[in-house]
């Protein structure tokens, strides 16, 4: 019944070293960070709910710095892009 099941079913095949993250260039300690920062705030403004108040001041805050977050990957992909940009040289554009 096994030799069946292994011949019938598709299976992944194990890599001796598969990356499950793949990182991107422009990615910093910095942004690593503040994306913790961000969903700190997300969760602490998506789990108030019987304070008003508090809600609005935590949606705020979460939306302060979800833009901020917005805005510094952003800058650091514009600057990753020029980096490149100026690295390449003329005889291949």
């Amino acid at each position: 019944m096994r030799i069946a099941c292994e011949q019938s079913f598709k299976t992944k095949k194990a890599r001796k070293a598969q990356q499950k993250n793949k990182s991107v260039p422009w990615w910093t300690h910095v942004l690593t960070a503040a994306r913790k920062i961000t969903n700190y705030l997300r969760r602490k403004y998506q789990r108030t709910r019987d304070n008003a108040e508090q809600r609005e001041i935590n949606k705020d805050a979460y939306f302060a710095q979800k833009t901020k977050y917005a805005a510094t990957i952003k800058r650091e992909k514009t600057k990753s892009w020029k980096e490149y940009c100026t690295l390449t040289t003329e005889a291949n554009p």
